[in-house]
């Protein structure tokens, strides 16, 4: 099984579909015991998927300062329960 500084290191390969078939196992393996690497990724989508839609174009300074807003509004009220964060749209 492989340690949560080893998933870390793989997270990348993992999501783009790239580990080879047993790393992907031993790491599949140690997010079904791990809430904190199961975070960890989760995150990690959601930050991939966010900067996918976003171009310096479609953004404004007052956009991003609202969007920073609510990203700080939606940390204080996020539970620590492991649940996946809620898109901010």
């Amino acid at each position: 099984m492989l340690n949560c500084r080893e998933v870390v290191a793989s997270a990348t390969d993992y999501l783009n579909d790239d580990l080879p078939p047993l790393r992907r196992l031993r790491l599949r393996f140690h997010l079904l015991i791990c809430r904190h690497c199961r975070r960890f990724l989760r995150q990690i989508q959601l930050t991939s998927a966010t900067v996918a839609r976003l171009t310096e174009t479609t953004l404004s300074p007052d956009d991003i300062e609202r969007q920073a807003r609510r990203l700080r509004q939606h940390r204080q009220h996020q539970p620590l329960t492991g649940d996946p964060p809620k898109p901010l749209d």
